[in-house]
């Protein structure tokens, strides 16, 4: 309701005062001014003015947006009669996670809250909001890509214009025209949506908070045990908490083979993707039946206890959960419902290899590391030593470091504790 309070408030602003009043100064060709607000009166910074002329030519005038949203065209020479359109294609990610599929998949079943949310939820950009939407939602949120040509990351549409809620799409113009000592009455404000950000969550300026807060941590358990070379086990995962409705994060495999994934409400598709190449299962769940998530099958290549090959990758998006009062939670890996309190060093991926290659980490607390690179000879070849936030922590190699071909070792130390692996580089 709170929400809801706010949407109507933010609308009838927009409709009714200040967003929707001219900034701009007509002085016979000096300048002119406008701004890009999203819907909660954030400025979208780094946005391109475009500005044509009557025929349709692009002028050259080159014009991005400050911190807040502003902008200012300054002496166009040539036809006194233009257009002007904003332009911004950049970060698809900005502002999606699984909480804006949570509440697309929502107002599919009842209503959407605003027309410009609805705007924001039309994602493949055909004018219709469907179960389509969600599927494309859905890929862009695990880092599957999707056909974008219909479509921009960001679409602006005139600030003086509200569209109406049954039918929002063509309703207001993306471009507005504008008449040098012309009679007529005009402003260059426009109202920015971030494509598949149904709760207003992207990062539009410089100037913006960006720290994520939680409310707690919610455990991903899961049985640690040996594992063996060449022998298969079934890995069972739950969660600690009730009552969650979404769920959005990626698990690493390490070294283990994927075989197979089991679930009674999910299975491998829209819900989950394993990315083969990076050896690691995305998953953007929306409310499973109980606190059993699913099952994988793997088969281990290496003996080592799962809790050192397993892990939360952070090479994406924030591990974390939703409940339906959109509360955020991390989510945390955890064997048999402990979590992990000691350094993790894993197997560097891909291994062997030829160009570079990601070693990952795993840290209780901040620390000053101190990653070191020998050779077969336990020659010290390289040594990266920096401050590391806690949790998974990745260093990337580019082959040039190595001398030649062949094995190398590779150990990290930090407060007292240290652990070594081995990795090969191909010709």
């Amino acid at each position: 309701m709170t929400k809801m309070v706010v949407i109507i408030m933010s609308l009838l602003c927009l409709a009714a005062s200040g967003f929707a009043q001219p900034k701009l100064r007509n002085l016979d060709g000096q300048y002119a001014e406008g701004q890009l607000l999203t819907d909660f009166g954030n400025g979208v910074q780094d946005a391109e003015i475009l500005v044509t002329d009557q025929a349709g030519a692009l002028l050259p005038v080159v014009v991005t947006t400050k911190a807040s949203g502003h902008f200012t065209l300054y002496g166009i020479s040539g036809s006194r009669h233009f257009y002007v359109k904003p332009f911004k294609n950049d970060d698809w990610a900005n502002g999606l996670d699984v909480w804006d599929l949570y509440l697309l998949k929502q107002a599919l079943a009842s209503s959407f809250d605003s027309p410009y949310q609805k705007l924001a939820a039309d994602v493949n950009g055909d004018q219709v909001v469907d179960e389509q939407d969600a599927l494309a939602l859905n890929d862009l949120i695990l880092g599957r890509s999707f056909d974008l040509d219909r479509t921009l990351s960001w679409r602006f549409y005139d600030a003086n214009c509200l569209p109406p809620m049954a039918s929002p799409f063509g309703a207001c113009a993306k471009t507005k025209e504008f008449v040098l000592n012309g009679n007529k009455s005009y402003d260059l404000n426009f109202v920015a949506i971030k494509v598949g950000d149904l709760n207003s969550s992207a990062i539009c300026n410089k100037t913006q908070n960006t720290e994520t807060y939680f409310y707690d941590d919610v455990l991903l358990n899961t049985h640690n045990q040996k594992m063996l070379p060449g022998k298969e086990y079934e890995l069972s995962f739950s969660v600690t908490k009730d009552q969650l409705a979404a769920y959005q994060f990626s698990l690493n495999l390490g070294s283990l083979e994927f075989l197979d994934f089991m679930g009674d409400d999910v299975g491998l598709g829209h819900q989950v993707t394993f990315f083969e190449g990076q050896n690691i299962l995305s998953f953007a769940l929306l409310k499973p039946a109980d606190n059993q998530l699913f099952r994988i099958k793997v088969r281990a290549t290496e003996e080592a206890m799962l809790s050192d090959v397993l892990s939360l990758d952070t090479g994406g998006s924030v591990a974390k959960v939703y409940d339906e009062d959109e509360k955020a939670y991390a989510l945390k890996l955890s064997f048999d419902g402990q979590k992990l309190n000691r350094l993790v060093l894993y197997q560097n991926m891909p291994n062997p290899f030829g160009d570079k290659t990601s070693i990952r980490f795993f840290l209780p607390k901040p620390s000053t590391a101190h990653l070191i690179i020998y050779n077969m000879n336990g020659l010290k070849i390289k040594n990266i030593s920096k401050d590391f936030e806690a949790g998974m922590n990745q260093v990337l190699l580019e082959k040039s470091i190595f001398e030649h071909s062949g094995i190398y070792f590779y150990k990290l130390e930090t407060d007292g504790q240290s652990a070594m692996r081995k990795m090969m580089v191909l010709e």
